[in-house]
This record gives structure tokens, sequence and C-alpha cells, in this order.
């Protein structure tokens, strides 16, 4: 529909109108506006029913055997799933210890074992496994474990928060070589016939005697030792400290999530995605493990083989239709999609009801433009791919202010609700409280990490930018008892008004030039090693200030926009995203086959329908003394390029959805 223009009266339109004059029409009319502008209260499910283990049930004799020890202090292992499909690797199941069946551990390539407490016989078992050629990796190590890592002499717990991996080491290719943050305890042992691939450090790298991880061979098989408890450090890099949930520590009135890392994350280290840097890691230790038992497949994190990709997303509140379509019209020139977080309007029942006869005339060309956005409009920016959400308004608390925005918002009838969001002014509550009460009301991916305010700024005045939460990669929730939540944690890396000068102030108050050079530098970072998805915040306030606002907002739009499609990084809306996001979680392989002597592996992919975007897989380009030649999908070859990630190089090539019946042939 084009709304810069007027469309003459039609005799079917005047029908229509004089037939709405009568005495009955409008009244039956109007009660039924009256009834549908209601709105709807959003059904609210339990967060026990929407937590969840990953990959528990996954079919097949799958290579990765992940071990939860429900004996630990730790909630969290289960998470080490979430770990390994965040980086791609879906050929793996979940088990819990007490349920462990330690006769088929050696029908796996590679166990991971969580951190935990440790009986002689289960620790004798674990052992014997690596000693007939099994390869083990084990978080935070009981000392009946030792004799099999190769470590001796467990020293008294020190405070340690950084880790160096070591340089020379053919494990540690592609990561970060800087000190890196952890969060958690460590356990300080010696190595005696353990080798180490990273060390705890101080903040300058300096190394403190003890190993951080160490890889030792016993027997047949490789044994590989994080001294610190991974899935503990990933969760909490992500999402902050817990005993600083709903408290005020940075300065920038009211509580939200940034809160909980004001001197939790070293802004010396926050442009470097740290967590993801250690999954990477775990992810070498992988592959070296498996090397000599069979090539393992890896599903790529982005579409169309990108290396980077950049979510748009827009607050608006309660700014005019026109305004959100210059927004819209910025991100569309540059062949990207946009995610408008509308704050709903505060209108009452039958003001709603006006409304939306205003807008029925408007269509006829009886009235001008109304001041907020037509049902039309809103669909008519749907059908252009874009998102058009909710951006809830909390100011009764968060359960009651969350049903009045949308009753609102569905009122007016802007709904259905998409499963993307944004909360006004970020506002935060609990630790986890806000993300379950989300994922309860069917929300699926949160962008309210938001990166603002002077948590960001140094002691010296410099400002920082980047990864407060360690990662640019999208993951779950997980609540304080290790319960999964549904709902993606999206870091909002990029925000208008923590960069520019706009018309309500602003942090860092850049130009709009330099504010570009940020962004620019962000996306670089992602394209030369440290993917990531980069989120950005375009608000449509600057648009109805005011041509000064308007064009200084347009200058960073543009600019950082027109650097991501000339760098060949997708602009997508938050709703594209998690369609995406969630096929690639959802995907599963079954029936990993690798014959030796024919050198060839073959497996089923399976990937879920999603609308947008080409998932792509990697595929070792060497094992053991072979190099990869050929692959077949559903026996017709397809062509492959070489993509190196981390210590590993891989051939790289898209997958269908659907079934993929693959099959490599390596030779020697």
């Amino acid at each position: 529909m084009d709304f810069t223009g007027r469309r003459r009266l039609s005799r079917r339109d005047f029908l229509k109108l004089a037939g709405a004059t009568a005495v009955a029409v409008p009244t039956v009319v109007g009660l039924n506006l009256l009834y549908n502008s209601r709105g709807d209260l959003p059904g609210r499910d339990d967060p026990g029913e929407i937590a969840q283990i990953p990959h528990s049930g996954a079919p097949g004799n799958q290579p990765i055997l992940v071990v939860q020890n429900d004996t630990g202090e730790s909630p969290f292992g289960a998470y080490l799933g979430e770990i390994l499909l965040a980086e791609g690797i879906l050929s793996f199941t979940l088990e819990k210890l007490s349920e462990l069946d330690f006769g088929s551990l050696s029908e796996r390539d590679v166990v991971i074992l969580s951190s935990g407490t440790l009986n002689q016989e289960q620790a004798d078992k674990f052992s014997r496994y690596v000693f007939n050629g099994g390869g083990l990796i084990v978080m935070s190590p009981e000392p009946a474990l030792l004799s099999v890592l190769g470590l001796k002499d467990e020293q008294m717990n020190a405070d340690q928060n950084y880790v160096v991996t070591d340089s020379d080491h053919p494990l540690t290719l592609g990561i970060d070589s800087a000190s890196m943050q952890f969060h958690g305890t460590a356990k300080n042992f010696l190595l005696d016939s353990a080798e180490a691939i990273a060390w705890f450090c101080d903040k300058s790298g300096n190394v403190k005697y003890f190993p951080a991880v160490s890889l030792n061979q016993y027997g047949e098989g490789w044994a590989c030792a994080w001294m610190y408890d991974l899935a503990d450090s990933v969760v909490l890099t992500r999402q902050g400290n817990p005993a600083w949930a709903n408290q005020e520590r940075d300065g920038f009135d009211s509580i939200r999530a940034s809160d909980m890392f004001y001197g939790w994350i070293d802004l010396d280290r926050i442009e470097t995605p740290q967590a993801d840097e250690q999954q990477r890691l775990l992810v070498n230790a992988i592959h070296f493990l498996s090397q000599k038992k069979r090539p393992l497949p890896r599903v790529w994190y982005f579409p169309n083989r990108s290396k980077s990709m950049f979510i748009a997303t827009s607050d608006a509140h309660q700014n005019p239709g026109w305004a959100m379509e210059r927004v819209i019209e910025h991100v569309e020139k540059f062949g990207g999609f946009i995610s408008i977080y509308s704050l709903p309007p505060f209108y009452t029942v039958p003001y709603r009801a006006a409304q939306k006869v205003r807008w029925w005339l408007e269509d006829l060309s009886l009235m001008d433009e109304a001041y907020f956005p037509s049902l039309a409009r809103v669909a008519d920016w749907r059908a252009r791919g874009h998102e058009f959400g909710i951006h809830p308004l909390i100011e009764d608390g968060f359960v009651e202010s969350w049903e009045i925005s949308w009753e609102r918002f569905t009122g007016i009838g802007y709904g259905p609700v998409s499963p993307t969001t944004r909360v006004h002014r970020i506002l935060w509550d609990g630790w986890m409280e806000s993300a379950k009460l989300q994922a309860g009301y069917g929300f699926r991916m949160n962008f309210d990490y938001y990166h603002v305010g002077n948590g960001f700024r140094k002691e010296n005045g410099d400002w920082v930018y980047g990864h407060f939460t360690g990662s640019g990669l999208p993951m779950k929730f997980v609540d304080e008892n290790g319960r999964i939540i549904n709902l993606y944690q999206q870091l909002t890396q990029l925000a208008d008004d923590h960069l520019l000068n706009l018309h309500w102030g602003g942090s860092v108050k850049l130009p709009a030039d330099e504010a570009v050079q940020v962004s620019k530098s962000m996306l670089d970072r992602s394209l030369n090693g440290g993917y990531a998805a980069i989120s950005a915040i375009f608000h449509t306030d600057p648009f109805s200030a005011g041509e000064v606002w308007a064009n200084e907002e347009a200058r960073w739009m543009d600019g950082t926009l027109k650097y991501a499609m000339d760098n060949n990084v997708p602009i997508w809306s938050g709703e594209m995203w998690l369609d995406f996001v969630e096929a690639r979680h959802d995907s599963s392989i079954e029936n990993i086959t690798w014959i030796p002597g024919e050198n060839r592996l073959s497996f089923m992919l399976t990937v879920p329908a999603y609308r947008t975007g080409t998932m792509s897989i990697l595929l070792p380009l060497e094992h053991s003394s072979a190099r990869l030649s050929g692959v077949e999908i559903n026996g017709k070859t397809v062509a492959f390029v070489e993509h190196s990630v981390g210590a590993q190089r891989y051939a790289w090539f898209d997958v269908l959805m659907g079934e993929n019946a693959i099959t490599a042939y390596y030779r020697e």
C-alpha cells in the first residue's frame, strides 16, 4: 500500500461509508469494536515447564557424551550441552552421572564430565576408558582422577581471575593470546606428566605457576583437564553476578541487567568475546581427542557463510508512523530488515475503538494520517519482512506491567505479539526473574542486555566498547537451579543513546562519524575471527524530534549499515535471527559412522524448516593422515571451500532444510 499518496473514494467505499451512518450498523459495529479493543492477556507457562536439558534424548550412538555430575555443587553441568550447541557441535548426548551406564563409554569418542565429586569406583572406570583409547575432558577435576590427568599435588585454592593460553601449543591456534577473565573457583595442581594448554595468570598475563587447562596421554587415550568449571564461568560471565541482582550499582538510574556487570567485567578485556574464546578452546580440545576416532561435523554460526551478523532494532516511544517508516527506509536502503519495538499507545478501550474507526477512514482517504501507525501500515511493514513487536512499559511491577502492555498492544490491533522483545528503559528483575517471565509469556529472544551508561567508562575517562557478557553469540538463559530457559540472550552492543548526543542526551556524545568508526571496529573484530552477532539499536525518537537529531541518527545508521552491507554481513531483524538460531540449535545429527578402511564418514543431518538464509556445515579438512577429497549430499556431489576456525581447518559447504544424507570421502 502506498502511504504517501491518496486514492479516490470508489463507489463501493462510498456505499460502505454511507451504510456506516445507519442507526443499527454503528451500534453493532461499535459494540464489536469495543469488545475487540479490550485486548487479551498473555497465557503464562510455569517456568519449570519451559526448562529443559539439551539433547538428553538425542537419537543414535553419538560420538560425544556429556556427563552431568549430579552429585556436584554446581547446578550448571547441563549447560555444557548448550555450549556445544552454540559452537555447532550437535553429535552428543547428555546423561546424568547417577544414571550412567559405564559399559557404554567404550562406544564414545569423547566424554565430557562436569564438575562434582567421584567415588573411587567411578574414577577407576573413567580412567580405564581413557587407558583403552578414549578421550576424556574433565571440569574442575577431583583428586581421584589426577593420575589419568597427569597432575599432582593439589594446592590451596587461590583467588584466580584470568587465564592465558600457551601460544606455542597447537591446540591454542586461533584463540586470543591475551589474558582472559573467568568466573568461579579454581583448583591449583602442578603438572606431572601433563602439558599445559593454558595457565592461570594475572591481568597482565604473568603466569602463576599453575595450569588452567592441561592435556595428558594416558595409555592409548588422552585426558584434558580444566582446572575451573567452564560451564559455571560461561554462565556467570554471560548473565552477571547473581549476588548483585536488584542492586543499583553503575549510577545509571534504575536497575538494569548491566548493573550486575559493574566491576564484574574487566573493561580492558571487553573488546574480546572472552566466554566465546574459551568455548572455542574446548572445541579445539574435542577435535584433538577425536582425531583417531572419526571426523566431527560442526554447524556454522551464521547464515550464508557470513563471518558476522548485524541485528537491527529500534525502540519507538509513542512515535508517529511516518517516523518509524523513515527508520525502516534507511535499513531497506542497504538491503536489511529491522525490529521495531513499539511502546503501546496509552489508550482506553473506547479510545482504541475510535482510533480503529479513524484508521478505517484514513484508509478511505477521508482523514489525514493518524499519529500512531495504522493497522494497514503495520501489516505492510511485516509484509516487507520487518518485525513490529512490543516494547513493554514497566512501571507497576513486572508482571502487572507486562499484562497491561500486552493488553494495550493487542487491544489496539497490533497483535499477534512477536517472539522477540526489549523492555522500555531495559529494566531487569532479579538474576533471572525477567528471563523466566518473558519465556513464560512465549518470548524466545531478549535484547535487554544493553551497552549503555557510565559502567563502560574507565577511571581515566576512556570509554570502551565490546561484549560485556563476554559473548557475541546468542545462547539460552539458565536459572539458578541449572534449568535451561527457552529464551535466548542476545547482547545489544551498539546503542545510539550511549554513543550519540541525542535530544534527550547520551553517554559518550560522539559525532555520528566517530560513532560509525566504533561500529566498524566491532564488525571488523568479528570478521577477523572474533565471530559475533552485532546488535544495534536505532531509536525512532530522533526522527520525530527534528531534522538536526534525525540527520545525526541517519548518518550513524547509514555509515554502519553500509559497512555491514559492503562486507557481506546480513542485516536482519531480531525475529529473522531468532528463526535461524532456533533452526540451527534444533538441528540434529544421527547415525554418524566412520569406516576406517575406506576413510569414509556418513551421517544424517536434519535441519528444521526456517524462513531465511542458508545454513552451512564444517567438516575437518584432515583426519589422521587423510585429507577430505569429496562430499555428497543425498547422493549428489557438492563443492566446498576451505575455512579455518581456531586450530581446526575445515571444509565449508551449504546444507538443505530437511534431511541431508551426507557422505564425506578422505584420501591418504
